[in-house]
């Protein structure tokens, strides 16, 4: 565990009231764009950091969850081009968004595991996408 984000989140609870602390998540929220919420989703159900998903590690939960991230982005954002959601993950062009896609779609016509964690995510950024309209 990273000792200075224990430290800032120990002085900010002891600052703080609990419905400050509150607002001030809920105020940092609202300015997230879509896409950083669709990315928050998926890492908070791998448990992942959003350094590593949008970084070079190739590990394998890393590259699930950021696949997952890329074909969310491509179904929830439909006008969002190809080109801006690689650029969104620092990549060069849209054939690693195509490729993320494809490796999505395949693995849940055969993993049933893979099918019900992909439900449970969708369903919920779904919601999100509700509550923006």
């Amino acid at each position: 565990m990273n000792y200075e984000v224990v430290r800032e989140a120990f002085i900010l609870a002891t600052n703080y009231t609990q419905d400050e602390l509150k607002n001030m998540l809920e105020e940092h929220y609202s300015q997230l764009t879509f896409e950083d919420k669709i990315l928050d989703v998926v890492l908070r159900y791998y448990k992942s950091d959003r350094k590593e998903v949008l970084g070079q590690k190739r590990h394998p939960e890393l590259v699930e969850a950021r696949h997952l991230t890329m074909h969310m982005m491509r179904k929830h954002l439909a006008d969002k081009k190809l080109k801006a959601i690689a650029k969104y993950f620092g990549k060069k062009d849209h054939s690693t968004v195509i490729h993320a896609d494809k490796s999505v779609r395949d693995r849940l016509f055969y993993d049933e595991k893979y099918q019900q964690q992909y439900e449970e995510i969708d369903n919920i950024i779904s919601k999100l996408t509700e509550t923006l309209a």
